[in-house]
């Protein structure tokens, strides 16, 4: 799966359970709704990612480390574009 695609996935999946709330403000609750799941789906990756490094340090894996930690850093980047 590409990282757009993940990224995508992911907000999809954590959209279902963002609750709309009244900003006060001319803001859609679509947009509402859209931020909450990118900050929660990025505190997943950061989780992921910071997982990755802890393993890294303690068993020094490194080959497969370096590709699923740089999926991962691609996977943020898309989801702080859309």
């Amino acid at each position: 799966m590409t990282s757009r695609d993940k990224a995508k996935e992911l907000i999809s999946k954590f959209r279902k359970f963002a609750r709309p709330q009244s900003s006060g403000f001319l803001v859609s609750n679509e947009d509402v709704t859209l931020k909450s799941a990118k900050e929660n789906a990025l505190i997943c990756i950061e989780e992921i990612i910071q997982e990755l490094n802890d393993v890294d340090l303690k068993t020094n894996v490194y080959i497969g480390y370096c590709k699923s930690h740089e999926y991962w850093l691609e996977v943020k980047k898309e989801i702080e574009l859309l």
